[in-house]
């Protein structure tokens, strides 16, 4: 059996403060197989260290990994987990029992501490957590096999700033994937396919007119406002981009309803 290794890490702005999670996942020829970070608006650093350690555990069952060591730089969340330390507060008692239901979906598991310099790349990513106020999953596919081998290919797809979450699991469940896997076609030339893999069935869009020409549209639990006079939209894609499907979604729906 293959053994993976994971690093996990939290920061936080203040304690307690807005936090970031950062996950990175490590195949047993030591590529870069799997890299998260999520943003949570509030809590302290130990519940960051945690849903760290929780978000690293959920992104390798993702990616069927049955035996996995962890590492991480918190000695007080490593021992607790480990055993050797005892975790009296409540709200860090919560997080260990999932981390401790999490754990029996493995074969083998362990967690190890080790310092912060050995940590580098899962404290870069709950960093960029922070600074960014998102959510962010990078998947990397499988090389071809035989002669047609080439680099791995990744790609991602972020979601604007999500709804504050009280746990890992939650802010999951509204996070798409994309992984583009090389395949080869009849002509032997190596061809690039988008996979999208989605955490939950699609919602139909509840659209309801609010005043003044603007419409409150609700999807897969996104509130936005759509502003029909000035073409204007709330939601974190137009934030970002200036465009969103809103439009085309409230013509549709205006036009049938």
């Amino acid at each position: 059996m293959a053994t993976y290794t994971g690093y996990f890490d939290g920061a936080s702005l203040d304690n307690p403060g807005k936090v970031g999670l950062g996950a990175v996942l490590y195949g047993h020829n030591g590529e870069e197989i799997d890299s998260s970070y999520v943003f949570k608006e509030h809590g302290t650093n130990n519940e960051a260290e945690y849903l760290s350690a929780i978000l690293l555990l959920r992104r390798a069952i993702r990616n069927k990994i049955r035996s996995l060591k962890c590492f991480g730089d918190s000695q007080l969340v490593v021992k607790q987990i480990a055993g050797e330390y005892a975790c009296n507060k409540p709200e860090l008692k919560k997080l260990l029992q999932q981390v401790k239901t999490l754990m029996n979906e493995f074969d083998d598991i362990s967690f190890e501490w080790v310092r912060r310099d050995k940590n580098k790349r899962a404290d870069e990513l709950s960093k960029l957590a922070i600074e960014k106020e998102d959510t962010f999953r990078q998947v990397k596919a499988k090389k071809l096999t035989g002669s047609d081998s080439g680099p791995s290919v990744t790609t991602s797809v972020t979601e604007g700033k999500p709804d504050i979450q009280d746990n890992v699991e939650s802010i999951e469940n509204n996070v798409h994937e994309v992984v583009i896997q090389p395949t080869a076609n009849k002509q032997n030339q190596k061809v690039y396919t988008k996979t999208f893999t989605r955490k939950r069935p699609k919602q139909q869009p509840v659209v309801k007119a609010i005043n003044g020409g603007r419409y409150l549209i609700s999807e897969d639990s996104v509130i936005s406002i759509y502003d029909t006079k000035r073409q204007l939209c709330s939601c974190p894609a137009f934030i970002r981009a200036n465009e969103c499907k809103h439009h085309s979604i409230f013509n549709e729906l205006t036009a049938t309803g």
